[in-house]
């Protein structure tokens, strides 16, 4: 009977050891523009939502580089991106369609509200035609 208990038991914690959870994946996508400005979006789905990047780094210009937080509803995410450009961080609500191998951001008017957020004025009627391809995660990235 202490033999089976042992086995069991031994049986049991392998199991348990064997059972972790999965370490969520990094979906990582970007765009080239043709003056080699590069648009770089990430993401990683946890169990309580979406984190990631989005960086903007155009060639003659200064560029956008913030965190996203949101939630993702079939194959939109709707997230806060808190960016800083030109030394000015702002936070806007971002919607981005996530597509097989490519992630379509929404573009429109932005509004701000009371909460300071910049939001598009008319979220069902945005244009989704900011186009970023799957690549490749660097290895030094989240």
């Amino acid at each position: 009977m202490r033999q089976r208990l042992c086995a069991a038991l031994g049986l049991a914690i392998s199991l348990l050891a064997c059972a972790r959870p999965e370490s969520p994946a990094v979906q990582c996508f970007e765009s080239r523009l043709p003056d080699e400005s590069v648009l770089r979006f990430r993401y990683t789905e946890h169990s309580g939502g979406i984190t990631g990047v989005l960086d903007y780094d155009f060639a003659e210009k200064d560029g956008a580089h913030g965190t996203l937080t949101g939630q993702r509803v079939g194959d939109v995410i709707t997230a806060l991106w808190t960016r800083t450009i030109e030394g000015v961080t702002e936070t806007q609500e971002v919607r981005i369609r996530i597509e097989r191998d490519r992630a379509v951001k929404a573009n429109g008017e932005l509004v701000g509200g009371t909460d300071n957020v910049l939001r598009l004025r008319d979220p069902e009627h945005a244009n989704f035609n900011e186009t970023f391809n799957r690549v490749r995660c660097a290895e030094n990235r989240e």
